[in-house]
């Protein structure tokens, strides 16, 4: 891909020292090209931040349903009060019924 790029950079001025392109036309398609470059890469980004949110939410509601499969659940123990936040927030971020409650 470098060598590409040298490549056209030399035949681009080998053009513009002959006379057979016009300085101010290769400008703009070198413009419109990195244009182009940045609105497929800005595509990508978002593309990807939506996909590692997904894969967040996913990891999020595995636990959440780990969670309430786990009968010692309200033993109080080491850090139970984080855990036990954590389900209540992913509990209303998700909307996930609570076993045993009649919704």
């Amino acid at each position: 891909m470098v060598t590409e790029i040298l490549s056209a950079a030399e035949y681009s001025n080998e053009a513009i020292e002959y006379g057979a392109v016009d300085p101010a036309c290769l400008l703009e398609q070198i413009e419109l090209q990195i244009a182009r470059a940045k609105e497929e890469a800005l595509s990508k980004k978002e593309i990807l931040e939506k996909i590692e949110k997904w894969l967040a939410a996913c990891q999020e509601e595995s636990w959440l349903e780990e969670y309430n499969r786990d009968d010692n659940r309200y033993t109080a123990g080491r850090g139970a009060h984080i855990t036990l936040k954590r389900a209540e927030v992913l509990i209303i971020l998700y909307c996930v019924p609570i076993q045993g409650t009649s919704e």
